[in-house]
């Protein structure tokens, strides 16, 4: 899939695998991957690294609740469970994508707590199939939900 991106964007390089977070040998590109069961995604950023993630499974509520910073689990408790469970799937979206450009362990990821997001979250999820951009700290989070994909870049200064 790299190769394909590569080639389609005329761009002769190949992946340094051996730091993290990946980038590209002759441009320093940085590049992200992300696959679930039915969707295999690809992200290449100039200036800064950059993630991706396309989950599309529900996230099982008792795994949210051991490792989602209290606050979040307090705020998403409270909504119904379809939206409880939307709501989740983009946070845990949003935290991975966090996760791959921070190179945090899983457990960290999940477990920061980002002010105001979950809040920001309920209250696009009244619109589900509008893509929607937040900032959130020196980043910006893309969430494109037709397949369900986040990608979250720094804003270059």
């Amino acid at each position: 899939m790299l190769h394909h991106l590569l080639g389609t964007l005329g761009i002769v390089d190949a992946l340094d695998e051996q730091r993290f977070p990946y980038r590209l040998v002759k441009t320093g590109k940085y590049v992200c991957f992300s696959h679930s069961q039915t969707c295999v995604a690809v992200a290449l950023s100039d200036m800064h690294p950059i993630g991706i993630d396309v989950e599309t499974q529900a996230i099982d509520w008792r795994v949210a609740k051991r490792f989602y910073h209290a606050d979040d689990v307090r705020q998403l408790q409270r909504l119904p469970i379809d939206k409880r469970a939307m709501v989740s799937l983009w946070l845990w979206q949003i935290k991975e994508s966090f996760i791959k450009i921070h190179q945090y362990t899983l457990a960290q990821g999940l477990g920061v707590h980002y002010a105001n997001l979950v809040a920001a979250l309920i209250a696009i999820s009244d619109e589900p199939t509008t893509p929607v951009s937040i900032t959130l700290d020196s980043h910006t989070v893309h969430l494109a939900h037709t397949p369900s994909i986040t990608v979250v870049y720094k804003i270059a200064h």
